[in-house]
């Protein structure tokens, strides 16, 4: 039963993989996106990706704790959660902060989602194909560069139509990337690893 679900989660792997990466269709036309629709200057579209990656530096050991805490299965299912609500938040997001924050959320699912990688390395121990894994991930990676290839032959297209359709492909995109979270479970016992209390402080017991 177990080796049955391992292999539909290598089945669908490389469609997670694909979709989850980043903000597809967002990626291809992000700057045109800030600028035109939402009104930012160059130095406000600059500031996003700093203040994301200032965020995530100063977070990046509190959120490896919870990673910790929670287990593989769930990180990756939080971070394509957030993948979602990063999509939302810059698509309806009324001003600059509202963006900045929904960037905050895109860098901060990255960390989460990359934990699949975890997943798909334990998952193959497990049914004895750990020589497999290269081949599984580069799989995911090619899938990534398909889609992103025609996304950006037909992402401006869609802007000229109606510049939020490629937001509502992004966020659809993410979407089914969060549906296919549900079925990335690891299935090894190191989905949560155990916590030791190394403080060395010992309650006494003391008796009548």
């Amino acid at each position: 039963m177990v080796e049955q679900k391992i292999n539909r989660f290598i089945r669908i792997y490389p469609i997670f993989a694909g979709l989850t990466s980043d903000l597809l269709f967002y990626i291809a036309i992000d700057t045109l996106f800030l600028t035109v629709v939402k009104g930012l200057s160059a130095a406000q579209i600059a500031s996003l990706t700093s203040i994301s990656t200032i965020v995530c530096i100063i977070v990046q050991f509190p959120l490896l704790r919870i990673i910790q805490k929670i287990g593989n299965t769930a990180s990756v299912r939080l971070g394509a959660l957030f993948l979602l609500v990063s999509s939302a938040l810059i698509t309806f997001g009324p001003n600059y902060y509202w963006i900045a924050i929904g960037q905050v959320f895109r860098d901060v699912a990255v960390i989460f989602t990359n934990v699949v990688f975890v997943s798909l390395e334990n998952n193959l121990r497990v049914i004895g194909k750990r020589d497999d894994f290269i081949r599984v991930r580069t799989s995911g990676t090619t899938t990534y560069a398909v889609i992103t290839m025609l996304i950006a032959l037909i992402a401006s297209p869609l802007f000229n139509l109606n510049h939020y359709l490629p937001m509502i492909g992004c966020m659809a995109a993410c979407f089914c990337g969060f549906l296919l979270s549900l079925f990335m479970a690891d299935y090894s016992e190191y989905n949560i690893i155990a916590q030791q209390d190394n403080s060395g402080k010992h309650k006494l017991q003391y008796s009548k």
